[in-house]
């Protein structure tokens, strides 16, 4: 059986071809172990390679100076090459036993000593076949079966005849290169008939199918490979009422003018009309016409679309209102209307659409209240209204949506406060609300949206202090409150966002000095504090902060300490850890230590972030692994000495 192909005939030439290259695949045995720095004088020990009894028995001779031997397998090339024995492998011998009948094996060994140089891989590799139990080969084999393939909508159906002997067969399909040959009815496939299910109209599929006896023995494959075109099916009523919703589109929305229009009004399957998708009955389920032209008003008989799943026409130049027929479209998941010119309220409707995941119709100018009947869309995940010209309050009912993940309301003209039922949303990523004339405090039970990554609310009329509570949304990117009037100190609790990239506070009426706290916020790259009435001085960190409006402040930076020396490392290796020690360093508060033994890996810290001592024993090492370390200090106000260089290292015996 060539690798990768399931054992199905192919072209003599291929079949040469895929054997050299399964021996070619030495290049992948050196990658699945890590390369030794240095090459010794090892000489790769001899292997013979036995098959017998369902397992291959494996052999060499000692190799002089070898501490261990590293043994590995290859079968084909999805699995490449895989280790045996374990990294304690010393013996001269070993069974290999977790083999598959009729399964040619490669191997190749190199031996290691105790300085862990290494020799070169054994090549050419030896390989074994192992036998099907039972059998020499020379049995009676089965006879090839003979199959028919009969096509239906929507199915092929396959029949042969018993084969005398034949314990089960195999049984495979091919309808393009790139997929290739793929099995039908599993590995245990006794009966003499199956019904191929899994197919697409107007596709061609060939099958082939061989028997197989009680002592593995098999048939031939089948050639030539019948085939069966799966035909189109053919449009019931329901099909006929979807092409004349279709037309009504087309016609209402200057079908002539759109980007793409191929096959539309024309007597092809609807599935072959641009930006439509059809079930096997010809039903739509996908309408998908964003950036397309299109100009005029969404016709109500939309709403017959009963099999329609996505429904996309955003970024057009609709006008008009929002059917309220679209609410009949029981099966929707997705509805995209937006960046058109839509007027007039929001379907209350649209409440009923319970498979709904995602509402967007951002960028309109909808008018009225957002409808509360959007809190029954339970399986929500993303809801966004943006710029549009919507009115009242955020309707409480939205913290029903527990799938929740993005919500955007901003830029409307709304009005009241933010519902702490909001805070119900533990699955929210976005939380947009910014420029939607919103009033009162920040809820404290914001704080409990830990999935949070992007909470905006600038440019409100939002009062009273910053919670505290804010603190706690560690996931946090990006946190926009500026343009309010909010009062009080900046809380230090805002130290806690590391993850944070976008800090914009100014513009409001925030008072008392500028936490120190901030200066742990080493990811952020946006820091926007002016026009407060803040006062002391500017943490010495947040300078580093690329884009930030510190100078506009008028305030001195805050003087500190100069920054630590860097320690001196002393790296000593031994069996099985590497022992490293240190001076203390002067006003130094902890250290950070990592090590260094291969590019993919790359640095990793030791220690924890807590290092107060001057030494530290590795010991997750490897024999034979050398090991680089770098050290720097830490002083009590956060600065840090340089990273020690060159880096001390270290071989492990």
């Amino acid at each position: 059986m060539l690798p990768g192909q399931k054992g199905l005939p192919l072209p003599a030439g291929l079949r040469v071809l895929l054997a050299i290259v399964a021996i070619l695949s030495y290049p992948n045995l050196v990658s699945a172990q890590q390369a030794s720095p240095v090459e010794s004088q090892l000489t790769a020990p001899g292997l013979t390679a036995s098959a017998a009894g369902g397992a291959v028995e494996l052999s060499w001779e000692a190799v002089q100076d070898a501490a261990r031997y590293e043994l590995q397998t290859w079968w084909d090339a999805e699995t490449g090459w895989q280790p045996l024995g374990g990294d304690n492998l010393t013996g001269t011998s070993f069974t290999h036993t977790t083999v598959i009948a009729g399964v040619t094996y490669f191997y190749s060994i190199r031996a290691i000593n105790a300085a862990g140089q290494t020799s070169g891989w054994l090549k050419p590799f030896p390989s074994a076949t192992v036998p099907v139990e039972g059998t020499s080969g020379s049995g009676n084999r089965p006879a090839t079966p003979e199959l028919t393939a009969a096509a239906v909508v929507g199915a092929v159906e396959l029949s042969w005849e018993a084969v005398q002997d034949a314990a089960r067969y195999e049984l495979y399909t091919w309808w393009d290169a790139e997929t290739g040959w793929q099995q039908l009815g599993g590995d245990n496939l006794t009966a003499t008939s199956f019904t191929h299910t899994t197919v697409t109209a107007g596709i061609t599929y060939r099958y082939s199918i061989r028997a197989v006896n009680a002592a593995g023995q098999t048939s031939d494959w089948l050639q030539p490979y019948p085939s069966a075109t799966v035909p189109e099916p053919s449009a019931g009523p329901d099909a006929a009422a979807d092409r004349v919703a279709l037309v009504a589109l087309y016609n209402a929305t200057s079908g002539p003018d759109w980007t793409g229009n191929e096959n539309w009004l024309s007597d092809k399957p609807l599935r072959e009309w641009h930006g439509v998708s059809t079930d096997e009955d010809g039903r739509v389920t996908t309408l998908n016409l964003w950036d397309n032209g299109l100009n005029g008003t969404i016709p109500t008989v939309l709403g017959d679309l009963a099999n329609l799943t996505e429904l996309s026409l955003g970024f057009n130049q609709l006008t008009g209102t929002i059917p309220t027929e679209l609410g009949n479209l029981a099966n929707l998941t997705e509805l995209t209307l937006a960046f058109n010119l839509l007027s007039g309220s929001i379907p209350t409707e649209l409440g009923n659409l319970a498979n709904l995941t995602a509402l967007r119709l951002a960028r309109n100018k909808l008018t009225g209240p957002i409808p509360t009947e959007l809190g029954n869309l339970a399986n929500l995940t993303e809801l966004t209204l943006p710029i549009n010209e919507l009115t009242g309050p955020i309707p409480t009912e939205l913290g029903n949506l527990a799938n929740l993940k993005i919500l955007g309301l901003e830029g409307n003209r709304l009005s009241g406060t933010i519902p702490t039922e909001l805070s119900n949303l533990t699955n929210l990523t976005t939380l947009s609300l910014w420029g939607s004339r919103l009033t009162g405090p920040i809820p404290t039970e914001l704080g409990n949206l830990v999935n949070l990554t992007t909470l905006s609310l600038g440019s409100n009329q939002l009062s009273g202090p910053i919670p505290t509570e804010l603190g706690n949304l560690v996931n946090l990117t990006s946190l926009r409150l500026h343009y309010n009037v909010l009062s009080g100190p900046i809380p230090s609790e805002l130290g806690n966002l590391v993850n944070l990239t976008d800090l914009s506070l100014r513009e409001n009426m925030l008072s008392g000095p500028i936490p120190s706290e901030l200066g742990n916020l080493v990811n952020l790259t946006v820091l926007s504090i002016r026009k407060n009435e803040l006062t002391g001085c500017v943490p010495a960190p947040l300078q580093n902060v690329p884009d930030n409006d510190l100078d506009q402040l008028g305030l001195p930076v805050c003087t500190t300490a100069a920054p630590p020396a860097t320690p001196e490392l002393t790296a000593a290796a031994e069996v099985g850890a590497v022992e490293l020690s240190w001076e203390a360093v002067q006003d130094a508060a902890r250290y950070e230590l990592f090590t260094w033994w291969d590019a993919d890996t790359g640095w990793q810290q030791l220690g924890g972030d807590n290092l107060t001592d001057t030494s530290f024993t590795h010991t997750t090492v490897t024999a034979g692994t050398t090991y680089y370390y770098s050290i720097r200090a830490v002083n009590a106000a956060g600065q840090t000495s340089d990273w020690l260089q060159p880096f001390p290292s270290a071989t492990v015996p």
